[in-house]
């Protein structure tokens, strides 16, 4: 009888571990999961900003069209830049891949833009009414996501090897649409795969 005692308590004592085994395991599951939900819900936002960034250059090129202004001003890009990597730097980020991941935006904006002038110039498009301003809406706009940009990237930053899958498992719905051909997508997203 003492044997048997003694196997069922053994018996218990092990299920018991089992058990408290389990459900801590099952709480590091449950506690990576939500981190694993905060990075998906940052990649998320991120890749939305920078789908955002992308379509409004649609607009700065009617601005830009309308007052026949350069697609390209490298002097305001250089000034701009310092100020992101600037931001940049404050929020943690490693300056030289701000500046590699904005110089990503800047190319694929100004992509954009060359695509529409070439359409415009072959149907020979005259000046656009109803355009929003360039320097008092669309330039404050696109600051505004350049830092939202900055703030994302400092909480995922530390993480661009997940990221990088997290960004090829979105649906096309967060990636390029009909205002962003799928090229362009692919370089405004380049910094974010390893």
């Amino acid at each position: 009888m003492k044997f048997l005692k003694d196997k069922t308590t053994f018996f218990l004592a092990c299920m018991l571990c089992v058990h408290l085994v389990g459900s801590g395991l099952q709480a590091a599951q449950v506690g990576r999961n939500i981190e694993d939900y905060k990075i998906e819900k940052r990649v998320d936002q991120l890749l939305l900003l920078i789908q955002k960034r992308l379509v409004i250059m649609h607009e700065v090129a009617r601005a830009k069209w309308n007052q026949s202004l350069a697609i390209e001003d490298r002097e305001r890009e250089k000034q701009i830049l310092r100020g992101l990597i600037e931001q940049a730097h404050l929020r943690g980020l490693n300056e030289k891949w701000a500046a590699v991941f904005f110089l990503a935006q800047f190319d694929a904006a100004k992509e954009i833009q060359k695509g529409d002038f070439a359409l415009w110039r072959q149907c020979r498009a005259q000046t656009f009414e109803g355009v929003i301003s360039l320097k008092e809406d669309l330039r404050t706009y696109i600051d505004q996501i350049n830092g939202e940009m900055i703030e994302l990237l400092s909480q995922i930053y530390s993480q661009l090897p997940i990221v990088e899958g997290l960004i090829l498992e979105r649906p096309l719905s967060i990636r390029a649409t009909d205002d962003i051909e799928e090229n362009i997508w692919q370089l405004a997203i380049s910094p974010l795969r390893s």
